[in-house]
């Protein structure tokens, strides 16, 4: 099961989430999941972040 916020209900305001039945495969268990993600080099600096709104 997978689940994620969907933000807030018009109106209402309430909560609202959607959740995903996800069935796995076992036969694929241990083999390559697809390409990787490729992390960032270099960490940023808090002073190369626009922190203003």
């Amino acid at each position: 099961m997978r689940h994620r916020k969907a933000g807030y209900r018009h109106g209402s305001n309430a909560p609202m989430a959607v959740i995903e039945l996800v069935d796995r495969n076992e036969d694929a268990k241990g083999q390559d999941s697809g390409p990787s993600q490729e992390i960032e080099a270099e960490p940023r600096s808090l002073a190369s972040l626009n922190l203003s709104g």
